[in-house]
């Protein structure tokens, strides 16, 4: 699978991958065009976009879902298919939180 960003989020974004244990794969990245979300997908072992997931991605972090948007974020398998992200703010708090798929 091959994801396109545009020229100018080449260069501003924040990526990250962890494995889900199945073979697939959660692929977590800051998005900067409209708000400071941080967005996540799932992607399968055949390389597509997992059902019932958006291909824009789903919002982890964002001041919309009453989290404004980490300064640096963090994230892990929780061994069971889903991930524990961390985000730290810039206030110097912290969040750790577990999502499941």
């Amino acid at each position: 699978m091959i994801f396109e960003l545009e020229e100018e989020t080449l260069y501003c974004c924040e990526l990250e991958m962890v494995t889900a244990g199945d073979g697939s794969v959660y692929i977590l990245w800051w998005d900067h065009e409209n708000t400071y979300e941080v967005k996540w997908l799932k992607v399968n072992s055949a390389g597509e976009i997992a059902e019932n997931w958006s291909s824009n991605g789903n919002i982890l972090f964002s001041d919309i879902i009453g989290f404004e948007h980490p300064d640096q974020f963090s994230v892990v398998s929780d061994g069971f298919g889903g991930i524990i992200a961390a985000g730290r703010f810039w206030n110097d708090s912290f969040i750790l939180q577990k999502y499941d798929a």
